[in-house]
């Protein structure tokens, strides 16, 4: 036993013996010394300097691996809650840094579209319509909806907007502009979409924190502190993140933005059902963000009505007999705000086109004329969307960054498949399966139609219910694009995290198969990150990266 000090040095003393004689005993049949060679006798060097400073300095190296174990006990010992919070702010650290470093070469360019800002300029004006005035060659086709009469002045005038009767509109939510009426005309003229992604993308984040914050000790409490860090990097920066964070417009940012609503409303209504009785004014609030995500995106307003439903069915369930007043305050509070946004939305909507229900699609200038195009959702672009959102692979190049997205025939999207950028939304099949297979299956259901959900079932039902819905409009719609992956997977990774502890629960009395479950879940993030990031990153990012590898490779000897 006295000689396994040595073995990382004879390791390198056998490394070191190879490659000098190499050419003697038939390992080179080439003279002189290659990169083979060279690295050999480096990583040689390398493991007998190693041995010999431990052997050296075995005592100092003695004393601080003491010294760490105590910190480790320490820090063991220091309350679950206290842990949690620590893990969250070292994730919340390392998020935002790769937040800023991918957005910062947007920061200082020219935005990509500026139609949020535009569109506010023009509320504070008092007006409805952009103030860029559509160009006469525009006015002047008999078709102007059609793309191919209008493709050769394509560029003269902002992309995407809607033309009725001589004027531009947008039919995106107005929510994003009317928030940025605080800002003067000479600020909002230099701020493009790409800050308002930002700002929505950490927005969301932040609440999907909380969220995961306010639910993880109920379930949980089972798993090591240290994996909520690992779970909020998954939300954070795995999936389609680091692509949007490479497009940042408008389309990014709405899509983004309804999402920060929608997982903020979903917070607070989950803090206002977890306290008995329920606060009114969390439920108001939590309406209020449902509100201001169907005033950014309408696709979201089936989920929304969903979600609002089952608080209902609570609020009715705990009041209706010992507290009508409170019954009423709860009901108006989940009630007003989003009958307030309906009835502006369809005000708006009225007073730009003559039609509640019109939000502009129909007179959008896209690649698509609207008035013919009437298949934009169908059952017949299911299986094909599901293989581009779910199974379409990434391909891989010999360079740096090793792994590139396909592009996608029908809209020239590069996708890759949400099985491989984010396998971690796989976790919430454990606790589907225990469910659909648990004998007290239909109990469950029935205790809840007689009694009202407790506040932890009602978060898995509203993650699982929401998700579910959104992502069968984004199936059913003819155009398949990246950014449409973020309408349903905040709320499935967020289902996934809140699952572990039940993937954990299941191997509880075997600690072999629970550090193996645990080990599995840290390389699914991991991978996840890897893909997410490999197979998005820009052409400029692409060429720094290959510069220090270069540099890095000819420190090392290999070129």
């Amino acid at each position: 036993m006295k000689y396994r000090k040595y073995i990382t040095g004879s390791l390198g003393v056998v490394i070191l013996g190879l490659a000098v004689f190499a050419e003697q005993i038939g390992l080179d049949n080439d003279p002189g010394w290659g990169r083979g060679r060279i690295l050999m006798l480096e990583i040689g060097g390398v493991l007998v300097a190693i041995n010999a400073i431990a052997i050296i300095f075995r005592n100092g190296f003695t004393n601080i691996s003491a010294l760490i174990s105590k910190i480790f006990e320490r820090f063991d010992a220091v309350d679950y809650s206290i842990r949690l919070n620590i893990f969250s702010f070292l994730a919340i650290i390392v998020v935002s840094a790769v937040y800023i470093w991918s957005f910062l070469p947007f920061a200082n360019s020219n935005p990509t579209t500026n139609n949020y800002s535009q569109l506010a300029i023009a509320f504070k004006d008092h007006q409805l319509f952009l103030h860029e005035k559509p160009p006469p060659a525009l006015l002047a086709l008999s078709d102007p909806y059609d793309w191919g009469a209008r493709y050769s002045i394509r560029r003269s005038f902002t992309m995407d907007v809607s033309l009725y009767k001589g004027r531009f509109y947008l039919y995106w939510g107005p929510v994003p502009s009317l928030l940025l009426m605080m800002f003067s005309n000479e600020r909002l003229q230099v701020l493009g979409d790409q800050y308002v992604f930002l700002v929505f993308l950490y927005g969301l984040f932040l609440y999907s924190f909380l969220l995961i914050r306010s639910s993880w000790e109920k379930f949980n409490q089972a798993l090591p502190a240290w994996m909520i860090g690992v779970a909020l990097l998954a939300i954070g920066i795995s999936g389609p993140i680091a692509q949007l964070l490479n497009l940042s417009s408008i389309y990014e940012a709405a899509v983004v933005g309804c999402q920060l609503f929608f997982i903020g409303g979903c917070y607070w209504a989950y803090s206002a059902i977890r306290i008995t009785p329920m606060s009114s004014w969390k439920i108001a609030i939590a309406s209020l963000h449902w509100a201001l995500a169907i005033g950014t995106r309408i696709t979201i307003l089936p989920a929304i009505l969903f979600l609002s439903f089952t608080v209902l069915f609570h609020v009715w369930k705990e009041n209706k007999l010992y507290h009508p007043g409170k019954l009423i305050l709860n009901l108006s509070a989940i009630v007003f705000p989003l009958l307030i946004l309906m009835v502006g939305l369809g005000w708006y909507n009225y007073a730009r086109f003559g039609s509640v229900s019109e939000f502009g699609i129909r007179y959008q200038l896209a690649q698509v004329d609207y008035h013919k195009f009437t298949k934009v959702f169908s059952p017949d672009y299911l299986s094909g969307n599901f293989q581009n959102y779910f199974l379409k692979p990434f391909k891989t190049q010999p360079k740096f960054p090793f792994l590139r997205a396909i592009e996608t025939v029908s809209s020239n999207e590069r996708i890759t498949g949400l099985l491989y950028t984010t396998p971690f939304f796989l976790i919430t099949l454990i606790p589907l399966g225990r469910t659909l297979y648990s004998r007290t299956f239909l109990q469950t259901i029935s205790v809840a139609a007689r009694n009202g959900l407790p506040a932890e079932n009602w978060l898995v039902l509203g993650l699982a219910s929401s998700s579910l819905i959104l992502l069968s409009i984004i199936l059913l719609y003819y155009y398949p694009a990246v950014r449409f992956t973020e309408e349903f997977l905040p709320a499935m990774m967020l289902l996934a995290t809140i699952s572990l502890g039940r993937g954990y629960e299941i191997f509880k009395e075997r600690a072999a198969f629970r550090q193996s479950y645990l080990f599995f879940v840290v390389v699914l993030v991991i991978f996840s990150i890897t893909v997410s990031i490999l197979s998005t990153v820009p052409l400029p990012r692409t060429n720094d990266a290959l510069l220090f590898i270069k540099q890095v490779w000819q420190f090392i000897g290999l070129r």
